[in-house]
């Protein structure tokens, strides 16, 4: 009978490699804050768990809940303190991350030593008589689908293809404002139930009357000023407070306002829709500056 020999030094490098860089995709898949200790103590408990595979007597541990646990633990470990929607993201993240690659893992095997890859502790004998060349094989494949990523989420090629532009009428002026499709964009007027387009402030103050814009430029933090001056004028039946509970908060308010008009620019194709809000936003929402609207996804329906 054939014997393999487990080398525990190698296992643990492979794993802290291997984890490292899933969860720094992750990172970058999920959009979340990158801290390389962290990262590297969340890599740690991954590669700390891949020595069950290994010890006698506790097979009884290796099983579906326990690596799904383990996962939860990486995440948190890597990334907290994170929102709970954010803490599912990036645990979703992982899991697409890690099946994308692992056919790397598989097809590196088959590559090495034929159909024999299957058999976990031939694998490991696989590895250890080849690990200079796997170690950089896998940093290889894990930094060039590193950029394929960058590429494909910043690279505009999803945004191109969501992206629109968007006509604002409003107090007989119009402007107009690149706008990204947002399908998690479920945010209505409570009253009146119209769609919300979330528009930032800087891109729609030339839009503002002179009387209210000074007001307005001060965002949600004085809204009792802002409605003062807008009741003053014949507007006042236009503008809203809308609640929300995203946009990098866990709630607040926004104030919004319903244009004359909004015309939605697809082609050649034109949209106009009057039963819509427009929120105002007083941050950024694109890092690059690649759109300055997030689009209800009812407006395209």
């Amino acid at each position: 009978m054939e014997k393999y020999y487990v080398y525990f030094e190698n296992v643990l490098i492979i794993n802290l490699i291997v984890n490292y860089l899933i969860l720094w995709l992750t990172a970058r898949f999920a959009n979340l804050s990158i801290r390389k200790k962290r990262i590297f103590a969340g890599a740690l408990v991954g590669a700390a768990y891949s020595f069950m595979l290994l010890i006698p007597y506790l097979g009884s541990w290796v099983n579906m809940v326990t690596k799904f646990l383990v996962s939860l633990l990486m995440i948190a470990v890597a990334f907290w303190p994170l929102k709970l929607r954010k803490f599912w993201q990036g645990v979703t993240s992982l899991y697409l991350v890690t099946f994308l690659l692992g056919g790397t893992v598989f097809g590196l095997g088959y590559f090495l030593n034929d159909s024999s890859f299957i058999g976990y502790f031939r694998t490991i004998d696989i590895i250890t008589d080849n690990l200079i060349f796997i170690l950089a094989f896998v940093v290889c494949a894990y930094w060039l689908f590193g950029r394929v990523l960058q590429s494909f989420l910043n690279g505009n090629r999803i945004q191109e293809f969501l992206k629109t532009v968007i006509t604002i009428t409003f107090a007989e002026k119009s402007l107009q404002v690149e706008a990204l499709l947002d399908t998690g964009n479920h945010l209505r007027e409570p009253i009146s139930k119209y769609p919300v387009i979330v528009v930032e402030y800087e891109a729609l103050k030339d839009l503002m009357p002179e009387e209210i814009r000074a007001s307005l430029s001060k965002g949600s933090s004085e809204l009792q000023e802002l409605f003062e001056v807008i009741e003053k004028t014949d507007m006042a039946t236009r503008f809203r407070v809308i609640p929300y509970k995203s946009l990098g908060e866990d709630s607040g308010l926004i104030v919004g306002f319903l244009p004359e008009r909004l015309t939605v620019h697809k082609g050649e194709t034109e949209i106009n829709i009057s039963e819509v809000i427009i929120g105002i936003y007083h941050r950024s929402l694109s890092p690059n500056g690649n759109y300055r609207a997030l689009l209800h996804p009812e407006i395209l329906s």
